[in-house]
């Protein structure tokens, strides 16, 4: 009997601890609620995250989404991390660029309009391009798309010219991160700007104070707020280093703004972990056995 204890119920023993040990710790299994990464992640998607990698740019992230205006506010949410800390962000067009160096992502998509020859009915438009164009005018339809879809599409013989369509560059959306009317920012022209690094030190005006108010609340709790002036310990700050790393986060769709365009920057405390692998998925056909193990990696 002792035998039988010690040959079975111990590896069993030691087994669950180890699982539990790693679904708390390390690696532990999250549901996707939402499609917001087309071809990517997709809504029925169960996903395994790693609790303890270093993230690095490009990788898909699981984060706490506190952020008050966000439609997604006190869910965990899966975003595409673009930044490392101290990094230099900016958009420009739609087009991203990381420490001046041009950014490009296969997954990422962006707003076209093509005009065709003739009016194409729904059934030619399904067919022979996507379900979801939707018309503006006549022959004239509107879609977001990755570059290799946008090439496929524009070298169609039906298609008789296409264009990408961008919010101008310094057009003012104050639903845009910072909110201020200093900072003309949009969904695809915004920044250019320094990612807060712990230990960086910055200076406090009435100039960045838009940019680092947020985190100045967050890593002081005796912060008081005076306009523009900001005082810890009732004396008045001109300068701030940063006690925490921070990120920032894009939809691969950048039409959709559900991210750091409309939040800010993201604490190293938010991140969750690393999605590593899709293990599960379930849609509205059932169990989807083309994503189970699927790699969101080459």
């Amino acid at each position: 009997m002792k035998k039988i204890f010690v040959n079975f119920f111990i590896p069993l023993l030691i087994a669950a601890l180890v699982g539990i040990l790693l679904q708390n710790f390390v690696i532990e299994s999250y549901k996707c609620n939402v499609t917001l990464m087309p071809d990517i992640l997709n809504k029925g998607d169960y996903v395994f995250v790693n609790k303890i990698a270093k993230i690095k740019n490009g990788d898909i992230i699981l984060i706490n989404n506190t952020f008050a205006d966000s439609e997604t506010k006190n869910e965990e949410v899966f975003r595409r991390c673009v930044t490392e800390p101290g990094d230099t962000l900016l958009l420009k067009n739609a087009e991203l660029f990381i420490n001046r160096k041009h950014v490009a992502n296969e997954h990422s998509k962006n707003l076209y309009r093509l005009l065709t020859f003739d009016t194409l009915s729904k059934y030619v438009v399904s067919k022979i391009f996507y379900p979801q164009l939707s018309t503006t005018a006549t022959g004239m339809y509107a879609i977001a798309l990755n570059n290799a879809d946008a090439q496929k599409i524009k070298d169609n013989k039906l298609v008789k010219n296409m264009t990408t369509t961008h919010i101008p560059d310094g057009y003012n959306n104050t639903k845009n991160f910072p909110f201020s009317h200093e900072y003309r920012w949009n969904r695809d022209n915004f920044g250019a700007v320094i990612i807060p690094k712990k230990g960086s030190t910055v200076e406090i005006n009435e100039r960045t104070a838009p940019l680092y108010a947020q985190i100045l609340k967050e890593e002081n709790e005796d912060l008081i707020e005076q306009g523009n002036k900001y005082l810890i310990n009732y004396t008045e700050i001109k300068e701030y280093t940063f006690k925490n790393d921070y990120y920032f986060v894009l939809n691969d769709n950048r039409l959709n703004e559900d991210d750091s365009r409309t939040w800010g920057f993201i604490s190293e405390k938010q991140i969750i972990g690393k999605a590593n692998i899709i293990w599960f998925s379930f849609d509205n056909q059932g169990i989807n056995t083309n994503r189970i193990f699927h790699k969101l990696y080459n």
